[in-house]
């Protein structure tokens, strides 16, 4: 998998985190509630946000004249334009998506921001217009340091020590850890990654099963601002290269660099998460799905988060 293929602005609108990527089927009452869907993100300097009414079956049509702006503490009402952006789907596709972009628009961490948005009055339907807002705390990146570093060429000793210190404790995080490479493919050298795992185990049927990383509760793993080292497992960085260069055997990899990627999202977006991932109950026959917004007159979700990577060299 080449994760160079879906840049982050687009990661970020969908929570950044493989897990938490949903679809943009909210349910509810046809017409009469907008749903907003937007994720402040703290390590870029452009903002999206995604619009559409409830509706009972899906697909609902996506809103595209609607006004959007967001009060931020620094300069005032920053307003939104409609665009379209490339991003690639679940099956690997590209697809065009409809989202309202800020640009420039750094936010400040710690600080308040309130989102508002608002559908214009449709003459020819008689229908009036919608309106919809949120409020979120911006994320402050985590600072990301390494200790123990391999002296570059020595791919087969241990990774170094990751030191995370956080600045909001507030929230979940995941921690991941990617090896990139140049591997020989076709005749030609194509860009890779693969990621090391956190653990792994062998199943009932004797098949080996990796673990990765996941949610974490930001408190339980930092409680103050002092820097707490992060380890992986040794073995499963030297396995993640094994592998690798089981799966591209037509030459000797040229191993390039590792990336510690550290994304936290706030306690909103967990929430919003959790309600459409938690654990379901087996033994109940209920087909409805609890509802989780912080939008007010609406649905959807206006949360923070933050995204911080840092490198180092593995190659000669």
């Amino acid at each position: 998998m080449n994760r160079h293929l879906a840049p982050w602005p687009v990661l970020g609108l969908l929570l950044a985190l493989p897990a938490c990527n949903q679809p943009f089927e909210p349910d509810g009452p046809s017409g009469d509630k907008l749903v907003v869907y937007g994720i402040l993100n703290s390590s870029i300097d452009t903002q999206y946000v995604r619009l559409s009414t409830t509706y009972g079956t899906p697909p609902g049509s996506e809103i595209r004249d609607a006004v959007v702006t967001m009060l931020t503490p620094d300069r005032g009402y920053v307003a939104f334009r409609d665009t379209t952006i490339l991003h690639i789907n679940a099956q690997g596709n590209l697809e065009q998506l409809n989202v309202y972009v800020a640009y420039p628009c750094p936010v400040s961490p710690g600080s308040a921001y309130t989102l508002q948005a608002s559908t214009s009055l449709n003459r020819q339907s008689a229908e009036a217009a919608i309106h919809a807002s949120a409020s979120t705390i911006a994320l402050a990146p985590p600072a990301l340091f390494l200790r123990n570093q391999s002296p570059p060429g020595r791919e087969g000793l241990k990774p170094p020590v990751l030191l995370t210190s956080f600045q909001s404790l507030t929230g979940y995080c995941e921690i991941h850890l990617y090896l990139e490479f140049y591997a020989l493919v076709d005749g030609g050298w194509e860009l890779h990654s693969t990621e090391v795992a956190r653990d792994a185990f062998v199943d009932g049927t004797g098949n080996e099963v990796l673990v990765y990383p996941g949610l974490v509760l930001v408190r339980s793993l930092a409680g103050s601002s002092v820097a707490v080292p992060v380890l992986f497992d040794t073995l499963q960085y030297s396995n993640a290269m094994a592998k690798a260069a089981e799966k591209f055997s037509a030459a000797p990899l040229a191993w390039l660099q590792g990336e510690f990627v550290v994304t936290q999202i706030d306690s909103v977006l967990y929430s919003y998460y959790y309600a459409n991932n938690g654990p379901a109950d087996l033994s109940s026959i209920r087909l409805d799905r609890p509802v989780y917004t912080n939008v007010a007159n609406g649905f959807g979700v206006f949360g923070s988060c933050a995204r911080v990577v840092r490198q180092f060299r593995i190659g000669n």
